[in-house]
């Protein structure tokens, strides 16, 4: 699947419904200035102007329960202050494709790129959690 100029990975198991959802998802985080630099069956890794990082998880996507995933130095509970923002992990979420995040050791052997779970719950939410973070300062608290 196709939109703009940039070619996807979709998840296989994605309905037409959540492609449209992810597709969506994708023009409004490039909408914002970011550019998508990365893309795994399961996470896309978007960039913005400012060098920060956003994954947006593409497994279990539909329009009204949207995730992503923020550097972990970033405070959870000024994310939680942002527009648009339902939930912030309770703790930090791991994925080994978030090879931009730091690393931890999580339950094996290997160490693990780790940060937190963002959820937002409509697209316009997501529309007014990147004006949030991207004119954000880094790390706050």
């Amino acid at each position: 699947m196709t939109h703009d100029t940039t070619q996807t990975t979709m998840p296989p198991a994605l309905d037409a419904e959540a492609q449209a959802a992810l597709a969506a998802m994708y023009a409004l985080t490039e909408d914002a200035g970011y550019r998508l630099t990365r893309e795994t069956v399961k996470l896309a890794e978007f960039v913005s102007p400012k060098g920060r990082i956003l994954y947006i998880e593409k497994a279990r996507v539909s329009l009204n329960q949207i995730r992503c995933c923020v550097h972990p130095d970033h405070a959870r509970a000024s994310l939680l202050r942002m527009d648009g923002v339902e939930a912030v992990s309770e703790a930090h979420r791991f994925h080994s494709n978030m090879t931009r995040f730091p690393t931890r050791l999580h339950g094996g052997k290997t160490p693990t790129a780790y940060g937190w779970q963002v959820k937002v719950d409509t697209l316009l939410g997501f529309h007014r959690f990147l004006t949030a973070f991207t004119d954000s300062p880094n790390y706050v608290s």
